[in-house]
């Protein structure tokens, strides 16, 4: 297959997980919209800014190493998975330690258990094989498609069945949980 063709096939299948992801957190939003109040969306978020924050200042580079690199990548997966554990660890404990100062902060009593239950997030995420960033660099953007949009959508049902039967924004975390450890699996 020429250059071209390898081009057009690999922006179809990145254009078509950007695409469905967006299609299923609309529709996961929409509907979980319907059952959470203002306020649980409101303490769900202050959970995630937390984790957000704290996953894009610790950033390691790694996976954009095994998709620039070019050769041998298996001598390194081992190091990087250990660097992501660490990572993950870390971020973890400091969630942990930094939540009754961030609920304080917010004036949110009830973001406490979200951020203490949001921890296990990055901790869980770093047992995630660096692996699977091959799929990038050895531009086999169908399969990463399929390992994401399962995840992904896993995510969403988890989400949409635990706030339905439970009614609580805790649902959102849940389902962030179940997502990381099936990629763990997968």
């Amino acid at each position: 297959m020429g250059h071209l063709k390898k081009t057009i096939h690999g922006v179809s299948w990145v254009g078509l997980l950007r695409g469905s992801t967006r299609v299923v957190t609309f529709a996961k939003l929409a509907v979980v919209a319907r059952i959470l109040t203002p306020e649980q969306f409101g303490t769900y978020g202050i959970a995630v800014l937390v984790v957000a924050l704290l996953e894009i200042f610790t950033e390691t580079g790694v996976n954009v190493f095994f998709v620039q690199k070019e050769g041998e990548l298996k001598d390194y997966i081992d190091t990087a998975w250990v660097v992501s554990m660490v990572r993950g660890l870390a971020i973890a404990c400091l969630v942990l330690i930094s939540a009754p100062f961030i609920s304080t902060f917010f004036n949110s009593p009830e973001s406490l258990w979200l951020i203490i239950l949001i921890s296990f997030v990055p901790f869980i995420r770093g047992f995630i094989n660096p692996a699977e960033s091959l799929f990038q660099s050895e531009m086999n953007f169908k399969k990463e498609f399929w390992f994401r949009f399962i995840i992904f959508s896993f995510d969403a049902i988890v989400v949409i069945i635990l706030a339905y039967l439970t009614r609580r924004p805790d649902s959102f975390i849940y389902g962030l949980i179940a997502g990381a450890l099936l990629s763990v699996v997968l």
